[in-house]
């Protein structure tokens, strides 16, 4: 017997390599012994080719398994490629992606002055900025243009740093930076770079800007101790990066560095930690808008904010607080969906672990002590046996009052929950948009509105929160940088591996020891340095943030990661630091804010949520029988129509002529031209009303007036005779105060005119009531 486990081989033990030799088949008394022995031969040369394949191929039999657990992904890739290409020829489009590798081919194949034949040059000059994350393909593609630059004895700028390049996983690589001017990095041998190589090596000239003018001098010195010391960790091949790390401080303002490690450090330390690093801050007249918090990831971004919010610290953040992680904002979600899918379970006991969550009640009575209730009955059914009664959609006039409805009547505050604020928003977004279908709108919150993030305006007193990758090329008073602690996984890294002489000319392998150990030994090597370069350049960029003040914490018990392999080795040897009584290391000073009156702050506006939602309204002036609950909006905009046709008529005979004017400009249905037609004839039977339109010199229909403060007035009708004025406002619902002191307002500005005796009316068109106004 010869066993294979996960990670190692087992060859086969002396005595069964004994038995082989010596033919020794089975158990004598086995009643297949017979039969075993006349298959001997066979078995032996079974036995010897998997000892060879053991000895010999084991390493390329490991390799071939981790290959095999990426070919249906291959294969899946290769297909998804196909459809693209063939939606691309269907549609005649490219993407903008395929024009660096069509460039790059052209670039590839044909001389340099061939290009500009075609091409022409536009430009003399060209600054590169951020070089270090600029992919190989398109430095491929700019290559050209420096070089005809060059060529031409123009001059050129490409700015970069090596230690900050972070962003290897969409094809920056640092070699193409750091080798400049003397190599451009060429691992294809294209012969145009080859040619541009020797003019850019004669002509360019490397410069290290060595002074730094954010930071204080204390952190200087500590990330040039730190890195120095990190660089021992590179492969010989990648050190150089780190030749011009040393920086001279020129800001002469106090800085203060403090790390704290501890083994099984949890997350609530850590978080309480960044707390207690603001509080100092705020002590030294520090505004939150001086503080960042950078993470390595958005669930960290995320476990802060949430944290901090409770806290009442103000939070902003572009990529941490995504409105899908906030507990009430999903069991609305859930309650909504489970509200349209009544028989869907899973809804149900979403909804209700979330609202266990919002209200601390246990889940154990809600949900398990009651699983066959559950099943049986909506949630709608469900909260009303507690006294919780929910309005269905159906009640209300758009699905924000609906959503407006479910705070009400869960009594969940928004005003306090800026998540919630926030769907609120999207859900008027939403509608405003497209349309009141709850089902469209949670299929879109599905599949795109939980990614949103909560949105604050630039300058808002708030602490700010982001990834490494958001804080490059931003600084910042202070800085805190919590969970350090991420865990280095080398396996997880891919490369992609091109053999054509192999059966398999192209795949993709995650970077384990079967890797290692095999003939890709060199990738892997050259990989994982690169991957620990990734991890030191994030520090790099994190740590050389801050201008007065940085705070580094981390869980030094998690093995292989940044805080137990190499931040607490360092701060427990350097000279720089001394501990604290709460075990934490210092270097420098955190003293008072020496540009706290620089800076003008945006207000703050607290926000007011009225308890009283726009419900329909249980009671009405009308009796029951004349009015249709369900037809507010439609009653309403008769009524307004109405008022519309009766400020375009001077004469009764004009209203047909009016109402075919609307059809036309589709303003109204023919179905509405008849009622409107019928309702106004009806109310020209009332001879006061007549009145406004016969016995007239002068008849002014919606005439603009500014007032002396430069307010707008549009009386619907001023009535102008020999010793008159009487001014008319129409109304179709019910007398209101408003009413009259409106129609007061037309008179006073009219008598301010110099009109002669003007009056006002209010005339109910529903009652034919008459409202004097003097």
């Amino acid at each position: 017997k010869i066993t294979f486990h996960k990670n190692k081989k087992t060859l086969a033990s002396d005595s069964l390599i004994e038995y082989v030799q010596n033919e020794k088949w089975g158990h004598p008394k086995s009643p297949n012994k017979a039969t075993t022995d006349s298959i001997g031969d066979l078995l032996a040369n079974y036995f010897y080719q998997i000892e060879s394949a053991l000895e010999n191929d084991y390493a390329q039999l490991k390799l071939n398994q981790e290959i095999l657990k990426n070919i249906n992904n291959l294969s899946l890739l290769n297909h998804l490629l196909k459809i693209v290409d063939q939606v691309k020829e269907d549609e005649n489009i490219l993407l903008i992606s395929d024009f660096y590798k069509k460039i790059s081919d052209v670039i590839a194949k044909e001389p340099v002055p061939f290009i500009y034949e075609r091409l022409g040059v536009r430009y003399s000059h060209f600054l590169l900025d951020e070089f270090q994350d600029t992919s190989h393909l398109q430095w491929i593609n700019m290559i050209p243009l420096v070089h005809n630059s060059l060529a031409e004895a123009q001059t050129n700028l490409i700015v970069g740093d090596g230690k900050q390049a972070i962003y290897r996983w969409r094809n920056g690589e640092v070699e193409q930076f750091t080798k400049l001017p003397h190599q451009i990095h060429n691992p294809d041998q294209i012969e145009s770079l080859n040619e541009a190589e020797i003019l850019f090596n004669a002509m360019g000239e490397k410069i290290a800007l060595t002074n730094n003018f954010r930071s204080a001098k204390e952190i200087i010195h500590f990330n040039n101790s730190i890195f120095s010391s990190l660089t021992q960790h590179l492969n010989d091949d990648l050190q150089y990066i780190f030749d011009d790390l040393e920086q001279n401080p020129i800001k002469k303002h106090q800085g203060y560095v403090n790390g704290f490690f501890e083994d099984k450090m949890d997350d609530d330390t850590q978080l309480e930690y960044t707390f207690n690093a603001i509080q100092k801050a705020i002590e030294k007249d520090y505004q939150l808008s001086d503080i960042c918090v950078i993470v390595r990831n958005n669930s960290k971004g995320s476990k802060i904010a949430n944290y901090l919010t409770e806290h009442k610290i103000d939070v902003i953040s572009p990529d941490s607080l995504f409105i899908g992680k906030d507990s009430t904002v999903k069991f609305i979600y859930h309650l909504m969906r489970s509200i349209i899918q009544p028989k869907d379970n899973n809804f149900k006991i979403k909804a209700l672990e979330h609202y266990a969550s919002i209200t601390g009640k246990n889940p154990t009575k809600l949900i398990q002590n009651q699983e066959d209730y559950i099943k049986t009955h909506s949630l709608i059914e469900y909260f009303k046996s507690v006294n919780i009664e929910i309005i269905l959609p159906d009640s209300f006039h758009n699905l924000y009052e609906f959503v407006e409805s479910l705070l009400e009547i869960f009594d969940l505050d928004a005003s306090h929950n800026p998540f919630l604020q926030f769907f609120l928003e999207l859900v008027h977004q939403f509608e405003t948009k497209n349309n009141s279908n709850i089902r469209d709108f949670l299929t879109w919150f599905n599949d795109k509105g939980h990614e949103k993030s909560i949105i604050s305006p630039e300058g808002a007193n708030a602490v700010q929160i982001m990834t490494i990758h958001k804080s490059k090329g931003l600084q910042f008073p202070i800085v805190i940088c919590p969970f350090m602690d991420w865990k280095f996984e080398v396996h997880k890294q891919i490369s992609w591996i091109n053999n054509e002489s192999k059966k398999l000319p192209a795949y993709f392998v995650n970077m384990n020891k079967a890797v290692k150990n095999s003939e890709l030994e060199d990738v892997y090597t050259a990989e994982e340095g690169k991957f620990y370069l990734d991890q030191i350049n994030l520090l790099y960029v994190a740590f050389t943030r801050p201008e007065t003040a940085l705070f580094i914490c981390g869980n030094s018990g998690k093995t292989d990661s940044p805080a137990k392999k190499w931040l607490l080795p360092y701060f427990e040897q350097s000279d720089l630091f001394t501990k604290n009584n709460n075990q934490q290391f210092e270097h420098g000073e955190l003293t008072e804010n020496h540009k706290q009156a620089e800076k003008e702050l945006a207000k703050n506006y607290n926000l007011t949520f009225l308890k009283q939602k726009m419900n329909k309204p249980q009671l009405s002036y009308k009796s029951g029988a004349e009015w249709d609950v369900n037809d507010i909006d439609e009653k309403r905009n008769f009524g307004t129509l109405v008022h519309k046709t009766l400020s375009k008529i001077q004469h009764k005979n004009e209203i047909t002529a009016v109402l075919t004017d609307f059809k036309n400009k589709g303003i109204i249905t023919d179905k509405q031209s008849e009622n409107i037609e019928a309702y106004i004839t009806n109310i020209f039977n009332d001879t006061h009303f007549k009145m406004y339109f016969d016995t007239a010199n002068q008849i002014l229909n919606e005439k603009e007036i500014i007032s002396s403060k430069g307010h707008k007035l549009i009386p619907d009708k001023i009535i102008v005779s020999d010793t008159e004025t009487l001014v008319v406002d129409f109304k179709t619902g019910q007398p209101s105060e408003s009413h009259l002191k409106q129609v007061k307002s037309y008179v006073d500005i009219l008598k301010n005119m110099n009109y002669k005796s003007v009056k006002g009316e209010l005339y109910y068109t529903e009652s034919k009531k008459v409202i004097e106004v003097v």
